[in-house]
């Protein structure tokens, strides 16, 4: 005669051991743009959209390099010129996809956002977003919350795979570095890091 514990133990197991194999389905369902697609932004003349859009398709072996900041946070602007110089210097490179995502304040409003682009950084590839739900959300995909709170800047470079690289909160003075380092590539003039 059976145990009368052995099929409520059983069935636990079965349906542990399926919601583990329901989420290893779903991560491996998880690519880059299917992330990207859920990170809401706007475009420079404020029309909604998504990272994915702006960015393009990303295949195997790609890179998707993001970069949050605003104008208004010291730490944000000292880090840029970093920023734009691997953005210039990758500006040619298939593999590396890179957008800036603004983190608008209302009190700042996109005019004051488009002004500073205007005068520093007129090519950059920009996006904003004044609620940051698109920084919240990768924060989270990337498991790097940690009880801490949204911090600006932040660096984050995703595989096509959909993998997080890289996420990192704050000013570093080695912004350079890190995307170099986490992209695989190979900067003009080695040991200069702040761009």
């Amino acid at each position: 005669m059976r145990s009368p514990v052995g099929l409520p133990f059983l069935a636990v197991l079965l349906a542990v051991t399926g919601a583990l194999l329901w989420n290893q389905a779903e991560a491996a369902d998880r690519t880059a743009a299917s992330i990207l697609k859920e990170l809401p932004v706007l475009s420079l003349s404020e029309d909604a959209t998504d990272v994915a859009k702006l960015i393009g398709p990303v295949g195997e072996g790609e890179q998707v390099v993001l970069f949050f900041w605003s104008t208004y946070d010291r730490f944000s602007r000292e880090e840029l010129p970093a920023v734009r110089r691997f953005f210039h210097e990758r500006r040619g490179d298939p593999r590396v996809h890179l957008l800036t995502v603004n983190l608008v304040e209302m009190r700042e409003g996109v005019g004051a956002v488009r002004e500073f682009l205007a005068k520093e950084a007129p090519d950059l590839p920009v996006a904003i977003d004044p609620s940051w739900r698109s920084l919240e959300r990768l924060q989270r995909h990337a498991h790097a919350d940690g009880g801490a709170a949204l911090g600006l800047p932040t660096i984050a470079v995703l595989d096509a795979k959909g993998e997080v690289l890289v996420f990192q909160r704050g000013a570093t003075g080695r912004t350079y570095e890190i995307l170099i380092r986490a992209t695989g590539s190979k900067g003009s003039r080695p040991g200069r890091g702040r761009g």
